[in-house]
């Protein structure tokens, strides 16, 4: 799993989100709603990207591969292969 950093940084992304959205609402401000809009569309647009990026989001072949190289390396323990299991396949 990814680290504390990127992690509290979405956090608190996604908990200046949902104040903006209360201060959108609160206002009935139009023009902060579209700017938060904007603000989620560039985060899904930047998950997108790495979505498509083989390295973070590799294709079952390149899994298979990459569990084989594991085994051959000596790393055949049920810990990685769990973990290899786990890898999950991003959709945005």
């Amino acid at each position: 799993m990814w680290g504390g950093g990127p992690r509290r940084l979405l956090s608190e992304f996604y908990a200046s989100i949902f104040a903006q959205i209360l201060q959108a609402s609160q206002s009935a401000s139009r023009q902060k709603f579209e700017h938060t809009i904007e603000c989620v569309r560039n985060v899904r647009d930047a998950w997108r990207q790495v979505a498509k990026d083989p390295e973070v989001n590799p294709t079952p072949l390149q899994m298979s591969a990459l569990q084989s190289g594991r085994r051959q390396a000596g790393f055949g323990g049920d810990e990685y292969d769990a973990e290899a299991g786990a890898v999950s396949h991003w959709n945005a």
